[in-house]
């Protein structure tokens, strides 16, 4: 019997449905084929991004260790100095989503034992060796009757991985062409042959020495020293004195630590210094600053070092300037953008912006931290530290 018309539509149908699934099938595996490449391509970014940062995820550009923080059986509270205050402003970083974690922050450790041996005097290594003279540096008398090894743990170890991570951001700024913060750092009182002033390393000193074995900066690079803490940076401008590639920019209270005039052969080696009294106010010092920026050129340098003390606050007992939390926060903005601010766009497009590198320094307020970790959040507000 021949098939009727509905035979042959049901014959049609039926392929017509698996002509459909066909597609369909078809369709499905391309979805899968497009889905695949794509996690392909994130996962090789991703990749590529961990290799950049040592096998781990996109880090800030901070530099800090949990193992900054200074105590030792309450005896640092007999110091004006807050010596908890790194620790205080990473959690602070934190709480503001400027960064999301600890480990979203670049950790040093003290792996080069040669370190100090390659740079500073033998007389003062063999100095560290006395508590009376630790006690000295660190202006803690309770100290010199304290074991040697106590000291040694408790104090000298956290200031030298503070040292380590003053180096490591230098690094990073240099290989990466960026501004990076050391949350700590900043010992200006010292240098190669003795400490003082709560400075036991010379840790400015050692950045520049050290980017300068590792061929990071040649021997013709030139270096920037911005010093804005209250007190004369007299460590670095010793150790510098008679090095012509290094020029230094100091603002710091006049009269006060380390002494004047026994730093006064020091102070002639300030290339701008500024010495601030009583009567500055705040508006009189940023227009200093200015002025001070104004008269160099970022691009003529390599590496700049940004020594942003805190005790400029105004009513820091030891700072003794008049100088408000938005006065700071203005004038590290007014440092990292002369960092790159003086450049065409097409400069900036190249990568041509002054590696920058920032220390913490001193301030012996409660509040110092705060300052801190509200400066660098609007740092990275504004997109000037990533």
């Amino acid at each position: 019997m021949a098939p009727d018309q509905s035979d042959y539509a049901l014959v049609y149908m039926d392929s017509s449905i698996s002509r459909n699934k066909l597609v369909i099938i078809i369709l499905t595996i391309v979805a899968l084929a497009v889905i695949f490449l794509s996690c392909s391509v994130i996962s090789n970014m991703k990749s590529t991004r961990a290799r950049d940062t040592g096998g781990q995820s996109i880090k800030a550009n901070l530099v800090y260790s949990r193992d900054y923080d200074i105590s030792f059986f309450g005896l640092e509270m007999l110091h004006p100095f807050d010596s908890k205050k790194w620790g205080k402003v990473a959690d602070e970083l934190v709480r503001k989503g400027v960064v999301v974690s600890y480990d979203s922050i670049y950790h040093p450790e003290i792996k080069d034992k040669d370190l100090l041996t390659r740079f500073l005097t033998r007389e003062y290594l063999e100095a560290l060796q006395s508590p009376a003279e630790i006690s000295r540096i660190v202006e803690l008398i309770p100290l010199r009757y304290l074991p040697l090894s106590v000291s040694q743990t408790r104090l000298l170890t956290p200031m030298l991985l503070q040292t380590h991570g003053s180096i490591l951001a230098t690094r990073l700024a240099l290989e990466k062409k960026t501004a990076v913060i050391n949350i700590g750092g900043g010992f200006h009182h010292a240098n190669k042959t003795g400490g003082g002033g709560f400075c036991v390393y010379p840790d400015i000193t050692l950045c520049v020495m050290e980017a300068r074995r590792l061929g990071l900066l040649t021997p013709v690079d030139k270096v920037m020293i911005i010093d804005l803490d209250a007190h004369q940076g007299n460590g670095h401008e010793f150790d510098f004195i008679r090095d012509q590639q290094v020029t230094i920019i100091d603002f710091f209270r006049h009269p006060n630590y380390p002494g004047y005039p026994a730093d006064h052969p020091i102070v002639k080696r300030i290339d701008y210094p500024v010495l601030i009294g009583d009567s500055m106010t705040e508006d009189e010092y940023l227009k200093e600053l200015t002025s001070a920026l104004n008269t160099y050129n970022p691009l003529d340098y390599a590496l700049i070092i940004y020594n942003a003390g805190t005790d400029i606050l105004d009513n820091d007992p030891l700072g003794r300037m008049n100088i408000s939390e938005s006065g700071i926060i203005k004038r590290d903005q007014m440092v990292f953008e002369f960092a790159n601010g003086k450049q065409t766009p097409l400069e900036f497009a190249n990568n041509k912006q002054t590696p920058l590198v920032m220390l913490t320094s001193g301030g012996y307020t409660g509040q110092s931290y705060q300052v801190i970790a509200n400066s660098i959040a609007n740092l990275h507000h504004l997109g000037l530290i990533n």
